[in-house]
């Protein structure tokens, strides 16, 4: 399971070079029926062991931290 993620685009304006970057992050509410799962500020947990679920780009997501630790060279990547 992979929610949220990147898309970059880049593209040529009057000669120059520029690059977006689109973060698609979530803030998750669940069922209070649901028995794998529950919800806590808009973050999404096992309910066996109260554990994170860390496959998801959440609301607070800090994308400077992330780029730092992934940065190899010129080159950036996405677990996603």
């Amino acid at each position: 399971m992979s929610l949220g993620g990147f898309i970059g685009c880049e593209y040529n304006e009057d000669g120059k070079e520029y690059y977006d970057v689109f973060v698609l992050v979530c803030t998750v509410t669940c069922d209070d029926k649901n028995r794998s799962f529950y919800a806590k500020n808009g973050k999404l947990y096992f309910s066996e062991n109260d554990t994170l679920v860390t496959d998801i780009l959440y609301y607070d997501f800090d994308i400077d931290g992330y780029l730092s630790e992934q940065k190899e060279g010129n080159t950036y990547f996405s677990a996603f």
